[in-house]
């Protein structure tokens, strides 16, 4: 998290490239040439305005037409996988088992959230079948996600239906599963790079955003996306009137 597609970009270059303590890095750090590229082709994720509110809709739209001033913008349809349930499994199993001793101990009960007391020990139960299907997805649906993007910079769509959450909501009724179509859920379970910037503002004066997602190693190229965006806006430096 940071104010802006810069700052987003001061943290990238510190922790990005090889790790020897951690095996999941590349050995050597892999990019797209950006080279002061400033036209771009975009993918608007079709189905991402369903069952979304109408602030955030008007919002995206008149992101869109910012997009449009920097380069094109066509309809993208994500490929068919079950991407939002896939990405959950995977997400509570690792987390599980990254704090099976601190769940198992009861410790969770002492978190400030409510739902957090209980939130990761039905992960503790959850069938090998299924974190092994959710892999299966992963490695199906990642190949299928890099076909599609081929010819697109960056897939766009809402960062979420609702506006951000006022601070006296309950997070699990908040972020209850909505049908749409969206990037998040394709990002968290792939890991590919995804920045997304505000747009504005909705009801009761809260946020709302867009999110860029790109194909793996083009973290430079999204960042690159962002900042053209937010030189054309100036949401990321504007406050809420109250």
């Amino acid at each position: 998290m940071a104010h802006s597609a810069e700052d987003c970009e001061i943290a990238f270059n510190v922790i990005a490239g090889p790790d020897s303590a951690e095996q999941t890095t590349l050995a050597h750090r892999v990019s797209t040439p950006v080279d002061g590229r400033t036209r771009f082709k975009f993918g608007f994720c079709k189905g991402s305005f369903e069952n979304t509110q109408p602030e955030v809709v008007g919002n995206a739209e008149e992101a869109i037409r910012v997009l449009e001033s920097i380069g094109t913008v066509h309809e993208f349809e994500l490929p068919d996988y079950p991407w939002e349930s896939a990405a959950s499994t995977l997400i509570a199993c690792e987390g599980a088992a990254a704090f099976q001793e601190f769940i198992e101990a009861g410790d969770s009960h002492r978190l400030t959230a409510p739902e957090d007391h209980v939130g990761l020990y039905h992960a503790l139960a959850v069938p090998a079948v299924d974190y092994i299907r959710a892999l299966r997805i992963r490695r199906v649906g990642g190949r299928a996600m890099d076909a599609a993007m081929v010819g697109f910079d960056a897939i766009v769509a809402p960062t979420f239906p609702h506006v951000a959450p006022p601070i006296d909501a309950s997070f699990s009724n908040y972020f209850a599963r909505d049908e749409r179509r969206n990037v998040s859920g394709v990002g968290n379970l792939l890991g590919l790079p995804s920045i997304t910037v505000p747009t504005g503002f909705g009801e009761r004066d809260l946020p709302t955003g867009i999110e860029f997602l790109g194909r793996a190693n083009d973290e430079e190229l999204i960042l690159a996306v962002a900042r053209a965006f937010q030189i054309r806006t100036d949401w990321h430096k504007a406050h809420p009137s109250y």
